[in-house]
């Protein structure tokens, strides 16, 4: 069993508090479960893990083509019909050839819901998972429409995602999303809303739509005055409702968490000006206090919009830390 942990990096010091009450001195051993079993007893061999063939679906899908998230124009929900030119929301896969862990991750890039930054925050992020072992698909879901569009395109990627998975070489137990931004923002929500989505269009549609875990990079979290990001805000809501209470502590992501919130790794730049770092801490604490599994890192340089942030010698090493939170679930 993993341990429940909040995990706060700056470039001076690193903060580790924990929600169990165990020695935390040595690292390398955070991840080991606890044993309840008595030394008189015969210990029973743990069963050879799953290993996952990919290298069909790699060649298969090399040129990363854009994958329809539904086979006919009037199951999509919210999409304007009378719009000759309104298509349907597809996904694009980047299958990486040896992945034999069966691991995935659905990429929201970011844009304030008006515009996606597609490389940066999606094919180059993509890449880079296929460079450690792991599948990634990017996400280039609806702009300019409002919540009940986006959420929709989020859910149908990871139903579309799990049902074909063994298409795509995967394991469909360890689908996880990743969002920059107000693709944070999205990526929150459906680790906490994929209940509330009831579509009925197909088979796709009897998939669960829950994330295995997420990664939030810089996220917008919180829709609150003071916090959010007013142009995330006003898209997602849309003009009527962007003053909305209800709505807006509905889709605040530090409102939304519960024990069963799947884990989540959350970095964040402390001078942001676009987005305040208060989006990711107190999302953090919310996990704390609920118990749930959250690795938090608070840069103490660079700012919004950083992707890779290759340049940034301190900030870039969210990547590789995220590898290395990965494949502690076994990506």
């Amino acid at each position: 069993m993993k341990k429940k942990m909040l995990l706060i990096t700056t470039c001076c010091a690193t903060l580790l508090l924990s929600a169990c009450q165990s020695d935390h001195s040595d690292n390398k051993d955070h991840t080991r479960p606890v044993s309840t079993q008595s030394t008189s007893e015969v210990p029973t061999a743990s069963p050879e893990p799953k290993l996952y063939d990919s290298s069909a679906a790699a060649e298969k899908y090399n040129s990363h083509p854009f994958l329809d998230l539904w086979s006919k124009r009037e199951d999509v929900p919210y999409l304007d019909l009378t719009n000759e030119h309104s298509a349907i929301p597809k996904i694009i896969p980047y299958i990486a050839e040896h992945n034999t862990n069966g691991g995935c991750i659905i990429i929201c890039p970011g844009g304030g819901y008006v515009q996606l930054a597609m490389d940066k925050e999606g094919k180059i992020p993509a890449a880079a998972l296929n460079e450690q072992n792991i599948t990634a698909f990017v996400l280039p879901y609806r702009i300019n429409h409002t919540y009940e569009s986006l959420l929709s395109d989020i859910f149908r990627a990871i139903r579309y995602v799990r049902t074909n998975a063994a298409e795509f070489g995967i394991d469909p137990d360890k689908i996880g999303v990743m969002g920059f931004s107000a693709g944070g923002h999205l990526a929150s929500m459906s680790l906490e809303h994929y209940q509330e989505d009831q579509q009925h269009a197909d088979d796709i549609d009897q998939a669960s739509a829950k994330p295995n875990l997420g990664i939030l990079c810089y996220p917008v979290l919180s829709l609150k005055d003071g916090k959010t990001h007013e142009l995330t805000r006003k898209t997602f809501l849309g003009k009527e409702h962007e003053h909305n209470e209800e709505l807006i502590k509905k889709y605040s992501a530090e409102e939304g968490v519960t024990k069963d919130t799947p884990p989540v790794f959350v970095w964040h730049c402390e001078p942001d000006t676009a987005v305040p770092v208060a989006n990711s801490t107190d999302f953090a604490k919310a996990m704390e206090k609920q118990g749930a599994d959250c690795e938090l890192h608070i840069y103490k340089t660079g700012s919004h919009g950083l992707g890779l942030a290759a340049d940034n010698e301190e900030v870039k090493e969210w990547f590789p830390n995220c590898i290395k939170w990965l494949k502690s679930y076994g990506y």
